[in-house]
């Protein structure tokens, strides 16, 4: 079969993947961040304790993640105390993100990420309303909602490994996805099933999406037993077949 879109293909180093978690750039250190803290006041001390937040979450361990908690309930009760809005919003924000990626819950991402909507909002700031809508969209689109995502103004998508290798899962975003024009990225399938793969690009590239990103981050250990040389000519004779 003949599919007519074009494939570009990234090969993501897990650092950069794993950039997504940063808000807006990457967190300070947690030592410079304690010296100081004892010296803020009000705004700079919200500021501060929010950072504390997203370094203690870079960590990516439980017991971090429960220091992460901590300092970002302090930060939130700190500004409602000061009436500092951005600092709401950014506590609301950063525990979105913790919902999202350390302790899963969507109900609680919604909550939070549409709570900090609500606070930039009254402020008119739109760098913390564009992440609040990323993350109310990112939230609808892992759980298929594709048409609350759209609406939550995602303009791009990603198919992630474990949707991939479900073709129902693939042509329910596929059938929700008519109509629009979108970008789309799919990731590989945790699986080395190149077949699985090309029919994910084709059933969304089917729906009339034709900007399509190939997503590749490594297979399973299944695969990585074969040769560099056999998985390159796989792959390359894969997308020979796409083109």
């Amino acid at each position: 079969m003949k599919v007519k879109f074009t494939v570009i293909l990234f090969f993501l180093l897990p650092q950069f993947v794993y950039a997504q978690l940063h808000i807006d750039r990457p967190p300070l250190s947690i030592n410079s961040l304690k010296q100081v803290l004892p010296l803020l006041h009000d705004k700079a001390k919200v500021d501060c304790l929010y950072e504390l937040s997203r370094a203690y979450c870079d960590r990516m361990t439980l017991a971090y993640t429960d220091s992460a908690l901590q300092k970002l309930s302090e930060a939130y009760k700190e500004a409602s105390a000061i009436n500092y809005i951005k600092g709401l919003g950014d506590a609301c924000i950063q525990y979105g993100v913790i919902y999202t990626w350390l302790l899963p819950n969507y109900k609680k991402c919604e909550k939070y990420y549409r709570e900090a909507i609500s606070w930039y909002e009254r402020i008119h700031y739109d760098n913390g309303l564009g992440f609040g809508f990323r993350g109310l969209g990112m939230i609808f689109f892992n759980q298929g909602i594709v048409e609350e995502a759209l609406k939550a103004g995602v303009d791009i998508l990603w198919v992630g490994a474990r949707s991939t290798v479900n073709p129902f899962t693939v042509q329910e975003i596929a059938d929700a996805l008519k109509g629009v024009d979108v970008p789309v990225m799919v990731k590989n399938p945790v699986n080395p099933d190149l077949s699985l793969w090309i029919g994910a690009l084709e059933r969304i590239n089917n729906a009339g999406i034709t900007k399509l990103a190939a997503i590749h981050r490594g297979f399973c250990a299944v695969m990585a037993r074969r040769s560099k040389v056999d998985r390159a000519d796989s792959f390359r004779e894969a997308l020979v077949e796409c083109s």
